[in-house]
């Protein structure tokens, strides 16, 4: 099992378990690349029709909002 050294998939859970639809929701991760992959697996591995998109603010901040 590997280490959450990021701290993304903790984010990543959080806002697939607790966005509402069409909230907006901005965070600071530490990588954009890794917390989008987390968030993409959950999706997949518990077959669900949630769909977020997101997009990056300066200095590493990421608006994510639930749209489905």
């Amino acid at each position: 099992m590997s280490t959450n050294i990021t701290n993304t998939y903790r984010q990543a859970k959080d806002i697939f378990n607790n966005a509402d639809l069409f909230n907006t929701i901005i965070i600071e991760a530490k990588s954009i690349a890794i917390f989008r992959k987390h968030l993409s697996e959950m999706i997949k591995r518990q077959h669900s029709d949630k769909r977020f998109t997101s997009t990056l603010l300066d200095n590493n901040k990421l608006e994510v909002i639930r749209i489905k």
